[in-house]
């Protein structure tokens, strides 16, 4: 990736504004997840939030849903929802995971012994 120093530094130093266009070129370079870099970064103002379990796991679960949302796959939501169910379902949802993991963690240690 090509850029001056002079123009890092201006970044680095925030008089130059960090373009859509650079950040993600920079988390392409790094081999980073964008949308999770950009919840992290731009949302969170929080590099290092990149880095936890419940960063990864929002930032999936919302990528998922964001795509069953947009193809459609499964049938279209035409009525509007209540914020509260929404937050019903993602608190379903977790308890799925949650049980999943308990599952995989029981298995786990029935081949342990």
């Amino acid at each position: 990736m090509r850029l001056s120093r002079t123009k890092l530094h201006k970044i680095l130093k925030q008089t130059n504004p960090l373009t859509d266009d650079l950040r993600d070129r920079i988390f392409d370079e790094l081999g980073m997840d964008h949308v999770r870099a950009k919840i992290s970064v731009a949302l969170l103002h929080d590099p290092q939030a990149y880095a936890e379990q419940s960063v990864f796991l929002a930032t999936e679960s919302l990528k998922s849903f964001y795509l069953e949302v947009l193809t459609c796959r499964r049938g279209s939501i035409e009525v509007e929802l209540r914020p509260a169910v929404i937050h019903e379902a993602a608190r379903r949802a977790y308890d799925l995971l949650l049980s999943h993991q308990e599952r995989v963690m029981q298995n786990s240690q029935t081949l342990q012994a």
